[in-house]
């Protein structure tokens, strides 16, 4: 296990979500679905909730929680409408749809790199569950929150612009053509934090010669690196670092005794459920 392929895996990836955001990709998104379905909320909520599902399978649960909660909280104080709905369903959406690719959360990265689940792999066996999970959650938030989402919202006046075509261009081909070639690496016999490293420098470098060239003032690339979630280093550091302190003593192996003694996935499920809720799923992992 090489906690260093993980840290560099999941930041490459976040500077390229980040990239996208700070050209104002995510914004324009949201904006247009709110500007769609401005007198109708149940079919804003609606929209919001798949457009940040979709979002999240490509890049990562956590930036995209990053990205739109301050996007939903603006957007709701001018709107004057109650911002729970959205922010519930953003997080629901979020960490649901996260399920559904390798590199949609940490944990995710962390147990596949582990045990040698490839990206296909996973794919192949998480698409279908996390898709539906998100289904049948957000009807339940729609039933949930009907009484809200039945009032009218004042009208939209919100605009977002794009700073740079060229660079948002570059930015959707590096992310897209990151996750394509992530998705058949093992049958190219590449490491995936490589291809994600490569992906991000890359990005970097064309960028950074274009402004240049240009001689555009556009913090893009300083201002991406600067809301890397680099707090994640030495938390995941950490966590690798008691764990294998843990595995030392006999704690381990006799939990894995009292969980293999049923050998249910149920078992599983509902140990990592409350240990999940209790810590974190990133330690629990």
């Amino acid at each position: 296990m090489n906690p260093v392929k993980i840290i560099i895996l999941f930041l490459s990836m976040a500077f390229l979500s980040i990239y996208l955001d700070k050209l104002g990709f995510f914004k324009y998104l949201a904006t247009k679905a709110a500007m769609m379905f401005k007198k109708n909320q149940k079919a804003l909520f609606l929209s919001l909730f798949i457009l940040i599902s979709a979002l999240t399978v490509f890049t990562s649960n956590d930036i995209i929680i990053l990205t739109f909660t301050p996007f939903i909280c603006y957007f709701c104080k001018n709107t004057k409408i109650n911002p729970i709905p959205y922010l519930i369903g953003e997080f629901f959406a979020a960490n649901t749809l996260s399920m559904t690719l390798l590199i949609g959360n940490p944990t995710n990265i962390y147990i596949a790199s582990n045990v040698g689940i490839t990206f296909i792999e996973y794919f192949n066996k998480m698409f279908l569950i996390g898709l539906a999970t998100a289904i049948l959650l957000c009807l339940l938030l729609l039933l949930v929150f009907r009484k809200s989402l039945s009032e009218e919202l004042t009208d939209v006046h919100e605009e977002s612009k794009i700073e740079s075509k060229f660079l948002l261009t570059m930015g959707l081909i590096h992310l897209l053509g990151c996750t394509f070639i992530m998705a058949i690496a093992n049958y190219i016999d590449i490491e995936m934090y490589l291809v994600s490293l490569i992906a991000a420098c890359s990005l970097l470098i064309i960028t950074t010669i274009y402004l240049l060239v240009k001689k555009e003032k556009n913090n893009v690339v300083s201002s991406s690196l600067k809301e890397l979630p680099f707090p994640f280093i030495p938390f995941l550091i950490s966590m690798v670092v008691l764990i294998s302190a843990l595995s030392k003593t006999n704690y381990i192996s006799e939990l894995s005794n009292i969980l293999l003694k049923s050998n249910s996935p149920i078992t599983y499920g509902v140990s990592s459920l409350l240990l999940g809720n209790l810590l974190n799923n990133i330690p629990t992992s």
